[in-house]
Parts: C-alpha cells; sequence; structure tokens
C-alpha cells in the first residue's frame, strides 16, 4: 500500500457504510484466519471482534477502529498468531516491541510479524529499541568520560 493509497484510506469501523471496504476488510481477516463473522459488507459485532483481535495480536491496543496502517499490516502474508513452529516468548517479545517502539520502526519496518518466529524484522526492531534506550546513557557516557578532558577542550551539544 503506497502514500496515496494510504491517505485515502478511510478510518474503517462500525460507522462505515461502504459495504465493498468492509467486504475487503472482512475477506482479509478470513484469509488470516480470523472470524469476522457473515462476509457481507457490514460491520457488525464479530468484525469488531475481529479488528480487536488482530490488533492485540500484534501487541497494541485494542478497539474497533482500522486505520491505514492496521489494514496494510492485515493485507501481508506476516502472521499475527503463534505459529505451530513457533515459540510463545518471542512471540511475547514481538508483542512488546510493537506495543512500546513501532513509532520508531513504523516507517521502515511497520508492524513485526507475532507468529513467534525470529527473523529479520524482529532483529532490526530491536536494535531501534536498544538505540533508543541506549542513547541518553551512551550520552552521558561519552559526556562524562570522553569530552569533560580538559585537553579536548569544550564541548557543546
Amino acid at each position: 500500500m503506497g502514500n496515496a493509497t494510504s491517505n485515502a484510506y478511510p478510518l474503517v469501523n462500525r460507522n462505515t457504510t461502504d459495504t465493498t471496504v468492509v467486504k475487503i476488510l472482512q475477506g482479509a481477516f478470513l484469509c488470516k484466519g480470523y472470524n469476522p463473522g457473515p462476509f457481507d459488507g457490514v460491520f457488525g459485532d464479530s468484525t469488531a471482534n475481529a479488528v480487536k483481535k488482530f490488533k492485540s495480536n500484534l501487541g497494541m491496543p485494542s478497539n474497533e477502529n482500522l486505520s491505514a496502517e492496521y489494514f496494510k499490516s492485515l493485507l501481508t502474508t506476516d502472521p499475527t498468531v503463534l505459529l505451530f513452529n513457533g515459540n510463545a516468548k518471542i512471540r511475547l517479545v514481538q508483542q512488546y516491541l510493537n506495543g512500546n517502539y513501532y513509532s520508531l520502526f513504523k516507517n521502515k519496518l511497520s508492524f513485526l510479524p507475532t507468529g513467534g518466529v525470529f527473523e529479520r524484522k524482529t532483529s532490526k526492531a530491536l536494535i531501534y529499541a536498544i538505540q533508543k534506550e541506549l542513547a541518553p546513557l551512551l550520552t552521558e557516557y561519552l559526556v562524562q568520560h570522553l569530552f569533560s578532558n580538559a585537553e579536548y577542550g569544550s564541548w557543546v551539544f
């Protein structure tokens, strides 16, 4: 999904009256293994529950609104449920990374798959998270141990 499509995509929820958009959403949920209820283009309780479960499986706050970024993830082949060869602990890490660091890597990685299989996107997301958490400590260390030495002069940050 490119920028133009993302920008044109409406927020989909119970107020959505475009049955074609809702049918596409329901079909995508069926293909991902979720039960959106009847394939009828009506955003009812079952479709709302599928949206909430999908978002929860990603490790994100759960509500009935589906924005473009979630719809884009729904249309990928990335798993959002624990795979038969997946590891539940790895899945928890993937959900944690989505829930706490998604804003750092969303433009590069989108949502991480949460099937419990360690793969390239998980590794990259871990690097983003480590960089975020270590940056203040690294800056403090550099200031205290390297840049404070008088022979190097004054440093301005």
